[in-house]
C-alpha cells in the first residue's frame, strides 16, 4: 500500500485546542469526527477590524497598516489618549442557518457532515454536487432528515475507526477521543435509523405526488446506509422497494424532476450491480419497465454513475447475471452457451477509446479525466468478459477459457494499476478489483487485490468493501475441488452473503 500523506505539524484547530492532531492530509480526521471544520495546515488569513473578546485587549478593535500615503502628524499627548470599553460583541456567537434552527445539535452536526463529507463519496466531482440540494427538504420532511442523519452518522463512525485516524503520533489518548466520537456517532445512527423506519411505514401508506419523490429518496438513502454498514443485510429490500415505487409514481413535479432522475439512475445502476451475485432476479423488470427501453435506460444511468462503466457493458453484465441464473433451470444448455459467447463478443467489440473520448457519455457532474475513464472503461469491459465466462458452467469448463481468463486478469490488473490511489475517482476500480480477486489462485495476485480493497476502504469508509474482502477470503479458503473448474460466480451466488459490490 502506498504511504499515506501526513502533515509535519498539527492543524490549526488542534493547536488552538491543545489536542493531539492525527495530522492526516488534507484535513485532520479528528476535526471531522468531532463535527468541526478543519482549518488545515497552511497560513490563515486574519481579519482586521474585529473586536477582541478576551485577554488584555478585550473590547479593542484590531487594525493593520493600510496602503495609504504616509502623512506627518503630531502624536497626541499621552494623557489625551483613552481606551473606550465596549460590550462583548455578539458576532462571535455561532450563526445557525434557519433551516437548522429547530434541530438539536446532533442532527445539525450530522447534516453538516453530510454536506461536507458523505456527499463527496456519491459523485466523481464535488463541485455543484446535486445531493446537497436534499438539505433544503429536511425541515419539511422528517423522514428524509432522519435518513440522512443515520447515513451520515454511520459514515462518521466508520471514518474515525480508520487506521489513518488512529495514528496517534503523540501517544494513545487521541485514540480514546476517537473511540468516544465513534460510539456517540453509532448511537445517533441507530436512533435516527429507528426513527426513519418508523416514519417510513406511514409515508408509504400515504404516498402522493407531493411526497413520492421524498419517500423514494429516503428509501435509497436507507439502501445507502446498508452499504455503509456492511452491504450484506437489508439492501435488497430497500432497492426492491425503490424500483417498485419508481414504476408507479406519477410524472414528477417540476421542483422534483432533477431529484427523480438522480434516484432513477442510481436505482438502475444498483440493480445491475446487485444482480451480479444474487441467485435469482431482485425484481422482474418486465412489468416495471418496457423491455425495449430497459437497455437504453441502463445506458443513461451509467452516464450519471460514479462507477465509470460504459452503459453497453453495464447492460451486458445484467444480461450475463440473468443468464447465469437460467443455467440452473431446464433451459437448453447449448442455447445458454451460445448466448454467453455472444455476450462476450459484444463486450470485446465495444470501442472503449471512442466512448471515453466523448464527453456526451458522461454527466457534467460526474466527469472523470479522459485517462481515468479510459482505464476504467477497459477494466470494466475485461471484468465483465471474465465474469460472463465464470457465470455460465459450460463456459467455465471450456478448455480455451483458461488461457483467455489469464489474459483478461492481467489486463484488468494493468488498467486498474494505472489509476492512482490519489485520483479523486479512485473508487471506480472497486468492481474490477473484486473480479480479479475472485478469479486469482496465486498468492501474489490475491495479495494485490486485498491491498487494493484496503486502499479503497481507507479512502471510502463503506462497510461493503470489508464484506467484499471477507467474501474473497472465503473463496480463497475453499478447496480446489469445490470450485468446479473456476466457477466462482456460482459459489458466490450460493453463499448466504448476497452482498453488493459497486
Amino acid at each position: 500500500m502506498e504511504p499515506t500523506k501526513i502533515s509535519a505539524k498539527a492543524c490549526h484547530n488542534c493547536r488552538r485546542r491543545r489536542l493531539r492532531c492525527d495530522r492526516s492530509y488534507p484535513h485532520c480526521n479528528k476535526c471531522i469526527g468531532s463535527g468541526k471544520e478543519c482549518l488545515g495546515y497552511g497560513k490563515l488569513f486574519r481579519w482586521i477590524g474585529a473586536v477582541a473578546s478576551r485577554g488584555k485587549l478585550a473590547g479593542r478593535t484590531s487594525s493593520a497598516p493600510l496602503d495609504f500615503p504616509k502623512r506627518q502628524s503630531s502624536p497626541a499627548p499621552p494623557e489625551t489618549q483613552q481606551l473606550v470599553a465596549r460590550p462583548r460583541s455578539p458576532v462571535f456567537r455561532t450563526l445557525v442557518d434557519p433551516l437548522y434552527q429547530d434541530l438539536d445539535s446532533g442532527d445539525r452536526r450530522y447534516l453538516a457532515y453530510f454536506t461536507r463529507r458523505l456527499c463527496k463519496d456519491l459523485v466523481a466531482r464535488d463541485d455543484g454536487n446535486p445531493y446537497r440540494d436534499l438539505l433544503g427538504l429536511t425541515k419539511a420532511h422528517p423522514l428524509l432528515r432522519h435518513t440522512l442523519v443515520a447515513a451520515s452518522a454511520t459514515h462518521m463512525c466508520n471514518l474515525v475507526r480508520l487506521p489513518l485516524c488512529r495514528r496517534a503520533v503523540d501517544g494513545p489518548p487521541a485514540s480514546q477521543d476517537l473511540d468516544d466520537v465513534s460510539r456517540w456517532a453509532y448511537r445517533h445512527a441507530l436512533s435516527a435509523k429507528l426513527e426513519a423506519l418508523g416514519l417510513m411505514r406511514d409515508a408509504i401508506q400515504n404516498i402522493n405526488a407531493d411526497t413520492g419523490d421524498v419517500v423514494l429518496t429516503s428509501i435509497l438513502f436507507l439502501f445507502t446506509l446498508e452499504l455503509i454498514e456492511s452491504g450484506k443485510h437489508g439492501w435488497k429490500a430497500h432497492l426492491r422497494a425503490a424500483i417498485q415505487i419508481l414504476s408507479v409514481l406519477q410524472p414528477a413535479l417540476p421542483r422534483y424532476q432533477d431529484m427523480r432522475n438522480l434516484m432513477l439512475y442510481d436505482s438502475l445502476v444498483y440493480l445491475v450491480m446487485g444482480s451480479a451475485f444474487l441467485p435469482e432476479p431482485l425484481v422482474d423488470v418486465a412489468p416495471l419497465f418496457q423491455p425495449s427501453k430497459f437497455s437504453d435506460m441502463v445506458a443513461r444511468a451509467a452516464a450519471h454513475s460514479y462507477i465509470c462503466c460504459p452503459g453497453p457493458i453495464l447492460g451486458i453484465l445484467y444480461e450475463a447475471s440473468q443468464l447465469s441464473n437460467a443455467a440452473g433451470d431446464d433451459t437448453d444448455a447449448a442455447a445458454i452457451h451460445a448466448t454467453g459467447l455472444a455476450l462476450i463478443r459484444r463486450a470485446q467489440e465495444f470501442d472503449v477509446e471512442a466512448w471515453a473520448g466523448d464527453d456526451a457519455n458522461f454527466s457534467a457532474l460526474r466527469l472523470p479525466s479522459v485517462q481515468t475513464r479510459t482505464h476504467a472503461g477497459f477494466a470494466h469491459r475485461l471484468a465483465v468478459c471474465l465474469y460472463t465466462m465464470r457465470a455460465i458452467p459450460s463456459l467455465c469448463s471450456h478448455e480455451s477459457i483458461q488461457n483467455s481468463a489469464k489474459m483478461l486478469t492481467e489486463g484488468i490488473i494493468r488498467h486498474v494499476s494505472a489509476i492512482s490511489s490519489d485520483d479523486p475517482n479512485f473508487k471506480v476500480v472497486t468492481w474490477p478489483t473484486f473480479v480479479v480477486g475472485a478469479e486469482s489462485t496465486s498468492p501474489a495476485t490475491r495479495d494485490w487485490a486485498a491491498r487494493k480493497l484496503d486502499q479503497l476502504a481507507s479512502t471510502c469508509p463503506w462497510g461493503f468493501l470489508h464484506t467484499a474482502l471477507e467474501a474473497l477470503h472465503r473463496l480463497w479458503g475453499m478447496e480446489s475441488s469445490e470450485m468446479e473448474s473456476g466457477c466462482w460466480v456460482k459459489k458466490l451466488k450460493e453463499s448466504e452473503f448476497h452482498f453488493l459490490v459497486v
